[in-house]
């Protein structure tokens, strides 16, 4: 049977091609606008019920109000609102002294909109109360940081059903605030004094954010954690400003990526969960001791780092390794053979180490240490496919330094100035050489394509 009629044979099956349209469309977000609700009535109505979102962008009271009036608006369950736009039905507030105020009704965002995005203006009088249907939340605001009533009149009344929350950086929280029990993921790059102000409910005993938060981003936290701060349904946190030691059993035990822009204290074993998969420590300077690393960590960043490595330093799961400041030897690293994508300020004679079992490759690197004596070469690795970039000067690479099991070849920032370079076998080749010889290639090249 062909793969067409394998295709067709699935499709006419209703029960596969309904589960097939479930999976690839969920949760999408579709733009309409008012004419589509008219024109498209019974196929929106399809799509909204499979967890389709049809989005609305909101440009104006008027347009908002035609939105209200429509006979179909019940199908949009997705309202995006532009700054200084009025939300309210009656004619536009005018005062002497505030002749610019823009009325707010939060009794008017009907109770089928699950995901509101708004902007915040200081200008703005708002009353009211969302709907709880909201489920995702955003709130914007212009560049410059002020306090808002309106602000802190929607955190005091957030939605009990909210899921996902992301905040302005540039909004003061004066008051406290109660965020739901139900709230998975929350968005908010701002000071520790605002975010000290999020509380959980006073059912919950334990933690500071909410117990079922998945997902946290804080700008400027730099006090120390404690044990039973963060939930343990976390899996991804970032904190831009941190820089406190870290102890055993602080970070929560199902965290699947970890961001640290500023985190710069030793890592000790035992501070970092053995679920993580994901590592950025952008400024982190100190030694790395082995086994520290979790031995299921498959991405590791390290901008700053230039510490020489040990054995174990780094766990063989990796497959993407970023070490853009390190100029040290890559002697003692060993075999990393699921690396996938590398980028290396330094490379010596030992690269070919981490990649002597790896079979598809991308290698990034700022300089290459190679001399007579000790060349740098990838001839006696395993790799078929390579994607290889000088970044910051072009070098010359002779006839032992690709590996000759190469089959497809992509290179930037390398010269060849003789034949054989290339390796009999090679099938595919890009390169941003725009003079390269034709007998510097293999006979078995099928394509050769330039990189501009």
């Amino acid at each position: 049977m062909t793969i067409d009629n394998s295709f067709y044979s699935i499709w006419r099956n209703r029960f596969l091609s309904i589960q097939i349209r479930k999976q690839v469309l969920e949760n999408l977000d579709i733009k309409v606008d008012l004419q589509d609700l008219n024109a498209n009535k019974q196929y929106l109505a399809t799509l909204r019920n499979e967890k389709i979102s049809l989005k609305l962008h909101i440009k104006s009271k008027e347009h908002f109000i035609e939105y209200l009036d429509h006979s179909e608006g019940y199908l949009v369950s997705n309202l995006e609102i532009d700054p200084k736009v009025e939300i309210c039905r009656l004619p536009k507030l005018r005062q002497k002294q505030q002749p610019k105020l823009i009325g707010f009704d939060c009794r008017l965002i009907p109770n089928t909109v699950t995901k509101l995005k708004f902007w915040i203006e200081e200008a703005i009088m708002g009353y009211g109360k969302l709907p709880d249907s909201i489920t995702e939340l955003e709130i914007r605001s212009s560049w410059r940081t002020y306090s808002s009533k309106f602000f802190d009149h929607v955190l005091a009344n957030l939605p009990q059903q909210l899921v996902s929350l992301t905040l302005t950086s540039n909004c003061d929280i004066r008051n406290q605030v109660v965020l739901p029990n139900s709230l998975c993921e929350l968005k908010y790059s701002s000071t520790y004094d605002n975010l000290r102000k999020l509380v959980v409910p006073p059912s919950v005993k334990r933690g500071m954010v909410p117990p079922k938060l998945s997902s946290l981003f804080v700008d400027k936290f730099n006090e120390k954690l404690e044990r039973d701060v963060l939930p343990d349904t976390l899996k991804y946190l970032r904190i831009r400003s941190f820089n406190q030691q870290l102890e055993p059993g602080v970070l929560p035990i199902n965290l699947k990526t970890l961001t640290l822009d500023s985190f710069n204290k030793k890592l000790e074993p035992d501070i970092l969960p053995p679920s993580l998969k994901a590592l950025y420590l952008n400024s982190y300077t100190r030694p790395l001791d082995p086994y520290v690393l979790p031995q299921s960590l498959t991405k590791l960043g390290l901008n700053n780092f230039n510490h020489p490595l040990q054995a174990s330093s780094l766990p063989a799961s990796l497959t993407n390794l970023t070490m853009d400041s390190f100029c040290q030897s890559l002697e003692s690293v060993g075999s990393l053979p699921n690396l996938h994508n590398v980028f290396i300020a330094q490379i010596d004679q030992y690269i070919s180490n981490l990649l002597v079992n790896v079979k598809d490759v991308s290698l990034k690197f700022q300089k290459m240490t190679t001399t007579s004596t000790q060349p740098v070469s990838l001839s006696n690795t395993s790799i078929e496919k390579l994607v290889i970039n000088s970044v910051s000067q072009t070098i010359t690479i002779d006839c032992g330094f690709l590996p000759r099991t190469l089959t497809d070849l992509s290179m930037t920032g390398l010269a060849i100035a003789s034949s054989s370079v290339i390796p009999e076998g090679c099938l595919f080749l890009k390169t941003d050489i725009v003079d390269l010889k034709p007998e510097f290639l293999p006979k078995s090249i099928i394509t050769n394509k330039l990189i501009k």
